[in-house]
């Protein structure tokens, strides 16, 4: 065997593991980043304790169902922990990533049931105005930085 065939088979082998690895880093990419172990919720067998949030008997309850209650824990198909912050990430703002700065978004406009052409002039110069210098002219007055 030459030295040039010896080269060109460890070449050809070794395209064929990189491309195999290739494969399977892309596959491992494109799946969620969820674990596939799903958390079980567990109940606590301890006494409710009701706090006083407010002097308002019914605002005070309202909010001591609301603290004691586990269904918003589960919202969205299980719990919403850190391992699922790039999913809860990319669903609420990758819109914003791709949009430039100080246009409004049609699709956010069209989905209200409103035609984004029909914006009244003045509220879209509201909207699109450059407020910096009204709010450097702010932090003068106030004596912020």
């Amino acid at each position: 065997m030459k030295k040039t065939e010896l080269k060109t088979i460890i070449r050809n082998i070794v395209k064929e593991e990189v491309a195999l690895a290739i494969k399977y880093v892309i596959k491992e990419m494109r799946e969620p980043t969820v674990n596939s172990k799903k958390q079980k919720v567990q109940k606590s067998t301890e006494p409710i304790k009701k706090a006083k949030y407010t002097k308002n008997s019914v605002l005070n309850e309202m909010l001591n169902e609301t603290a004691n209650s586990t269904e918003w824990e589960t919202l969205g198909d299980g719990t919403y922990t850190t391992d699922r912050m790039n999913e809860v990430m990319q669903d609420s703002y990758s819109n914003l990533m791709n949009q430039p700065n100080g246009n409004t978004n049609p699709d956010m406009v069209a989905s209200m049931d409103v035609d984004p052409n029909t914006v009244p002039d003045y509220l879209s110069k509201a909207l699109n105005r450059d407020y910096s210098e009204v709010m450097t002219k702010i932090n003068e007055k106030t004596g912020r930085p």
